[in-house]
């Protein structure tokens, strides 16, 4: 489904990440791991074409994607929640989600039932602006509007990050379900090692721009972690 063969991507004339290699498969969840500064967000950044040069192969459901624009890559089945979700905050719920519409076949003007039927609190809230949410709902908004794109595979940037423990859990809840149930492809960077364990099938470790290990959750074991993301 998502293939990457010998990846480099540069800011301006330079490179940032190196030689990445990830092959994943329909419906699989993989979790990007490492500390800070690594190259996490930049490779989902590569994924989404958003960095200045990329040299290898990104290739989607088997159709090549490596020059392509952005928006290319979202209506070939790419979706993407942003580090930080860059919600429109003087937009409405209603407004920030059918942005992501711009990309679904079909009738576009329209909110996907999915989207609502995940987070009722944005069914209940369609016309607030959405300055006005917390943390943990706002992280909501991002992930509806990037699944009112109509994603085979969905990139998560630190979903649960600064988010209250209940919301947490709430959005755990629905990535299982969106992966397990719906089928949908997910790869997301994460720093709870629980849940990348438990919701992830396979799972890479980075550094300084490079693939350093990979596995599947059950290999992500503590002495993996104390290897590679020890302080």
């Amino acid at each position: 489904m998502l293939r990457l063969v010998d990846v480099t991507s540069y800011y301006g004339k330079t490179p940032i990440l190196h030689g990445i290699n990830i092959d994943l498969k329909k419906g699989e969840c993989l979790c990007v791991i490492g500390r800070n500064g690594v190259g996490k967000t930049t490779l989902m950044q590569t994924v989404m074409g958003l960095t200045t040069r990329i040299d290898g192969k990104i290739s989607i459901d088997g159709e090549e994607m490596t020059q392509r624009s952005t928006a290319e890559r979202a209506i070939a089945g790419l979706g993407y929640v942003p580090q930080g979700r860059r919600i429109f905050g003087k937009f409405t719920v209603r407004e920030n989600i059918l942005l992501g519409t711009f990309a679904r076949q079909g009738i576009k003007a329209q909110i996907p039932e999915i989207c609502l039927e995940l987070f009722p609190y944005l069914r209940e809230n369609l016309d607030k602006k959405a300055a006005f949410l917390s943390g943990g709902q706002l992280q909501q908004l991002a992930i509806a509007r990037a699944l009112a794109t109509d994603p085979k595979i969905l990139l998560l940037d630190e979903p649960t990050e600064g988010i209250q423990p209940n919301i947490v859990e709430d959005i755990y809840h629905t990535l299982v379900r969106l992966n397990k149930n719906i089928g949908i492809t997910l790869v997301l960077t994460e720093q709870h090692i629980k849940i990348a364990k438990s919701l992830s099938d396979k799972f890479i470790i980075m550094d300084t721009g490079r693939l350093v290990h990979s596995g599947t959750s059950e290999e992500l074991t503590d002495d993996v972690v104390n290897t590679y993301l020890s302080i």
